[in-house]
């Protein structure tokens, strides 16, 4: 289905907990698009953040996730850029679970260096998998920017939530 004529609502933007977990439990945990798609739903990152990170980004010890360059194509070639804004780059705290799977990622991928993007994947790529998912699991179609919209909006509920326990 061509995504220009999906018509999304705001309510089925955003992911139910029930439904994110039976969307990742259907999903290989030994691989990258498993990593990926728990990076964007836990950590809120873009895609083009997600696939253009290295071993460098990650701070075990501290369990932490610098981000602060983006994958885009241009003219068909993958290119580095800056984050989407300047205010974009950021330190995340990611849970330790989610790390050691990620440690474990590339300790265990030859092709990885230090400097090296970890993933190999496309945006298309996770793009179809979601849709056949989502299809699949009959749960309400969703768009790659829906795992930043979901972490968004949990973060104004946090928010919100913090302030009304002052009350």
């Amino acid at each position: 289905m061509n995504k220009k004529n999906v018509k999304m609502n705001e309510k089925n933007c955003i992911w139910k907990d029930e439904e994110y977990l039976m969307f990742i439990n259907a999903i290989n945990p030994n691989t990258e698009e498993y990593l990926l798609f728990e990076l964007l739903y836990i950590g809120g990152l873009r895609v083009g953040e997600a696939l253009a990170l290295t071993p460098m980004d990650f701070n075990f010890k501290e369990n932490t996730l610098t981000i602060n360059k983006s994958l885009t194509y241009i003219n068909d070639k993958a290119v580095i850029t800056s984050t989407k804004g300047l205010n974009d780059n950021r330190t995340i705290h990611l849970p330790k679970i989610i790390l050691n799977k990620i440690e474990y990622y590339i300790k265990n991928n030859d092709q990885i260096r230090t400097n090296t993007l970890m993933f190999s994947t496309s945006r298309y790529k996770l793009n179809r998998m979601l849709d056949d998912k989502c299809k699949s699991l009959n749960i309400p179609q969703k768009s790659l920017f829906s795992f930043r919209k979901t972490y968004k909006e949990r973060q104004h509920e946090s928010k919100i939530s913090n302030v009304a326990k002052q009350y």
